[in-house]
């Protein structure tokens, strides 16, 4: 059963406990199969393909391990984010990342993504009482 026009999806994290957490609740809905879920650090672990719809919900600050998280955040794991993803991305790609500016300007995706070749749009926005969050689609400069 296709989800959203997708065919396959491939849910990755970096939390062993998200990870379980999604592939018990793909069990209880097996009208969302098939989806894979798998550990991974961004695509360490990723089977080499390419991919028309990327999702990354990043952490926005660096982590000293609670909650499983790595070391680096913000603007650490963006870059790695799009050093890696280009060799999982085709010309058509979309890539969605969520932003919020209390996290600060220097780990703000749209200041980070240009030096790797990429543009972004805002796609939406909202306002409440710890600031602006937006989501960025970001795709490769063409």
């Amino acid at each position: 059963m296709p989800k959203i026009g997708c065919e396959t999806v491939l849910g990755v994290d970096f939390n062993r406990d998200a990870v379980k957490c999604a592939t018990e609740n793909i069990k209880r809905n097996p009208a969302l199969a098939p989806i894979n879920i798998l550990h991974s650090d961004l695509f360490a672990d990723v089977p080499q393909t390419s991919f028309d719809i990327i999702v990354f919900n990043f952490n926005y600050y660096p982590s000293n391990g609670d909650f499983g998280l790595n070391e680096d955040g913000g603007r650490e794991i963006l870059e790695r984010f799009f050093t890696q993803v280009i060799s999982y991305i085709n010309d058509k790609t979309r890539i969605y990342i969520p932003f919020s500016e209390f996290v600060g300007i220097e780990h703000d995706p749209k200041m980070i993504c240009p030096a790797f070749g990429f543009d972004y749009e805002v796609m939406a926005t909202t306002i409440n009482e710890t600031g602006e969050h937006c989501i960025y689609k970001i795709t490769k400069r063409g």
